[in-house]
């Protein structure tokens, strides 16, 4: 027995031939347009089943996308002060790890009045005036100027990634192959 439903043809398991073959059957399954129904089913059941499963893929694709955080800490209010050893930078298009030469000394001091010297072996290298930006993501640290000392290289903005009372970690920002550049504290 057939019944059209929107020129599509309907078979009924019961209504087929007891003597037709298995791989007859099995063409039969496979051709196009051709739907093996049991009695219980309907036109609407696959089509339900679809659009479940594509809403219930779009609704776990949005909790996921929403639940992403960024991981900064923002730093205090309070004035960034104090002395900061680099211990060594990681990062750039190769992975870098990069530490101090011959166990050269590079600390950075952050000034109450919003200055900074960058030291080599206690000698200034590089001073300058420094400021704490919000950003979208987090916290921005901007020098007046790139710091270059001995291998340690620092791009003028730098998202603040952790600030603590022990370590500090930066990262070179605006730029997709950066530095993150750590520093215990010393003082």
């Amino acid at each position: 027995m057939t019944r059209a439903a929107s020129s599509l043809q309907i078979f009924y398991p019961e209504n087929l031939p007891a003597a037709m073959p298995a791989s007859v059957l099995t063409i039969f399954l496979h051709c196009t347009g051709s739907i093996l129904l049991n009695k219980e089913s309907s036109i609407e059941k696959p089509v339900m089943k679809r659009f479940f499963i594509l809403f219930s893929t779009l609704l776990l694709f949005l909790l996921t996308v929403s639940s992403c955080s960024h991981d900064t800490e923002k730093p205090a209010n309070k004035a960034a002060k104090g002395q900061w050893q680099w211990e060594y930078s990681a990062g750039g298009v190769g992975g870098y790890s990069l530490q101090p030469i011959n166990n050269t000394l590079i600390t950075l001091s952050l000034n109450n009045d919003s200055t900074y010297d960058f030291y080599l072996n206690n000698e200034v290298q590089i001073s300058g005036k420094y400021s704490i930006q919000a950003a979208t993501n987090g916290s921005l640290l901007h020098f007046d100027d790139r710091i270059q000392i001995n291998l340690l290289s620092m791009q003028q903005d730098q998202t603040i990634i952790k600030w603590d009372s022990q370590k500090l970690q930066l990262l070179d920002g605006d730029i997709s192959d950066g530095y993150n550049h750590y520093f215990k504290k010393i003082n």
